[in-house]
């Protein structure tokens, strides 16, 4: 794995569009959400959005999470992050993660909604604006990762919530992306979803 601290400004554009469709890809498929749609059919859908546009591979397959879910409550193994038979209702709210792979680039976001009104929601994206420019100020300024981490965790704590990265996988709030080489079958981890024959450069 070689390292260069910024990628040129073309490969820097190709990352970008990959970001920006799967970010639309994930606003299409929650503007077509519906009450009884399951997770499962919600990650089909996004899946199948962005084969259509030329998404190749996955950093990780494609996940959807509604209601409780989203909170990763009681999740003890990495195969209960994968999507369930379990049905938006109304007023429930949800996340769509994808992170497509298209010739060699990686981009790999999340999207978070609700399916009608909730204001505990809509009190969550609001508090969430206080992280957005800090995190990417000290990556700009060149902060340890390890101390943006605690920064962030600061936060959540004086807001009043929970940590919910400590029980994702890899326990991350952000990671690097960059160009992925596969050398191997196509072959995703049970539990991870993450293909695990990767060559990613940076």
């Amino acid at each position: 794995m070689s390292h260069s601290p910024v990628p040129d400004p073309a490969q820097y554009a190709r990352f970008r569009e990959l970001q920006r469709l799967a970010y639309s890809a994930a606003e299409a498929v929650a503007r077509g959400l519906e009450p009884g749609v399951t997770e499962r059919e919600a990650a089909a859908r996004l899946r199948h959005h962005l084969v259509e546009r030329g998404v190749q591979d996955w950093f990780h397959a494609p996940f959807a999470w509604f209601g409780g879910r989203t909170a990763f409550g009681g999740f003890k193994v990495p195969l209960q992050f994968f999507p369930t038979r379990g049905r938006l209702e109304e007023g429930m709210p949800f996340i769509l993660d994808c992170a497509p792979v298209r010739s060699g680039y990686v981009a790999d976001i999340g999207y978070s909604g609700c399916l009608g009104a909730n204001r505990i929601h809509d009190r969550l994206m609001d508090d969430l604006a206080a992280y957005r420019e800090p995190i990417v100020e000290q990556v700009r300024a060149g902060r340890r990762l390890s101390d943006i981490y605690r920064a962030a965790d600061a936060l959540i704590s004086e807001q009043g919530y929970d940590n919910r990265h400590q029980v994702y996988p890899g326990r991350v709030i952000a990671h690097q992306v960059g160009l992925a080489r596969f050398r191997l079958p196509r072959f995703v981890a049970a539990g991870s979803g993450i293909r695990q024959d990767r060559k990613v450069t940076r």
